[in-house]
């Protein structure tokens, strides 16, 4: 009995998944039938379109014999022309101003700072008076020189007198003499020693930093004051050792000030004739006019020439490919029926800049580049040049 349910439930998934089999075929075959039923409508007016521009070619032919059927299986493509004239190459450098007059002043004589005259970006005259150090011993002993000179110049001036009506000795005049020569040289080494208690601006210009304090102790060549001019400004830049012998001094030099948005012309006034070994780099400066708002140490973009040809031919860096063995560019040529095509032509590069390549040989000026599609053409492409049309 067992056996037999298990017969039975065999044969009835052997009968469903016939009958499932079969509805999936009759599926597809309906689709296949369709599907082919589109392809041949679609190859039907495909064979009408191709007719009637047959139709169409026949008659540019009667009217135009030069006009040649396969001339729409042509690649089109824009052009340009390669240029023959003055290219230049640049460097572009990141430098700082800087300036002779940027000093950091330090106190020649110690004491207490008694006070601070001045803040920091203040602008100050030459000879303007920066830090004042206590100097009330040194005015003390001045006025008591003083006093003492005043005292010996008289009795001098006695004894002089004396001297010459025959009294007294030669000795006690020489004595007279000599106390009011050392009294004068005394009161000017203490006089000089007076001045330098006193910091004092070098030259105009205007307070960087101030660094000591009213109250705190001096001692000799402590830094006091840093003070910037506004003159004497340069440029800073260094350059890779690669640039040697490509600049001198005199050579123009564009300089772009980004902070300020300003852009001047100069000219290099020095270059380097040693290589840090740490960037392996030289120096070169550049002059600068007086520019408003310039501050020593800001950033500035050079650009110096280091190339330039008189005569030298051109083209877009964008349409020069590469293979295997060279350089290329696609120029526009004539086959031997004087159709248009494509022609590959091996070049050599040069410098490039600012988007375009110097072409060493392989071009003399004259040619037109392939542009737009220069990727899509292979050498003897038929080419049809729609670049008048697109103008």
């Amino acid at each position: 009995m067992k056996y037999s349910l298990f017969l039975l439930s065999a044969l009835t998934l052997l009968l469903a998944s016939c009958g499932s089999s079969g509805e999936e075929s009759s599926v597809k075959e309906q689709q296949k039938t369709e599907l082919l039923a589109q392809l041949s409508e679609k190859e039907g007016a495909l064979k009408t379109l191709e007719d009637e521009i047959e139709t169409i070619e026949a008659e540019l032919i009667a009217i135009d014999p030069s006009y040649k059927a396969f001339e729409r299986n042509a690649r089109l493509v824009t052009t340009v022309s390669a240029e023959k004239g003055l290219f230049e190459h640049f460097v572009q450098a990141r430098g700082n101003v800087a300036s002779n007059t940027n000093v950091t002043l330090t106190a020649e004589a110690g004491g207490t700072v008694t006070s601070v005259k001045v803040k920091e970006g203040q602008f100050v005259r030459k000879g303007a008076t920066l830090v004042q150090i206590d100097a009330a011993i040194l005015r003390s002993s001045i006025a008591e020189i003083r006093e003492n000179l005043k005292l010996a110049d008289t009795l001098f001036a006695k004894q002089k007198r004396l001297w010459e009506q025959g009294v007294g000795t030669e000795v006690q005049y020489l004595q007279a003499q000599s106390q009011v020569e050392s009294l004068k040289a005394r009161l000017e080494s203490t006089q000089a020693q007076l001045s330098l208690s006193t910091v004092t601006a070098p030259f105009s210009g205007r307070v960087d930093a101030v660094l000591v304090n009213s109250g705190q102790q001096a001692a000799p060549g402590m830094p006091m004051v840093r003070i910037v001019g506004d003159r004497d400004m340069y440029l800073e830049a260094d350059l890779s050792e690669n640039y040697i012998g490509s600049f001198k001094g005199g050579d123009a030099v564009e300089v772009n000030f980004p902070s300020i948005n300003t852009v001047r012309t100069s000219r290099i006034s020095s270059v380097g004739e040693v290589i840090n070994p740490l960037n392996r780099t030289f120096t070169v400066e550049v002059s600068l006019p007086t520019i408003e708002n310039m501050r020593p140490n800001m950033l500035a973009i050079l650009k110096l020439k280091d190339y330039s040809v008189e005569a030298a031919v051109t083209v877009p860096s964008a349409l020069i490919q590469t293979d295997r063995t060279s350089d290329f560019v696609f120029v526009i040529s004539q086959d031997e029926e004087g159709q248009t095509v494509a022609q590959k032509v091996r070049v050599e590069r040069g410098y490039n800049y600012d988007g375009r390549t110097e072409i060493v040989s392989g071009l003399d000026g004259t040619e037109l580049l392939i542009n737009e599609g220069f990727r899509e053409v292979v050498d003897g492409s038929f080419v049809n040049d729609v670049t008048a049309s697109q103008g």
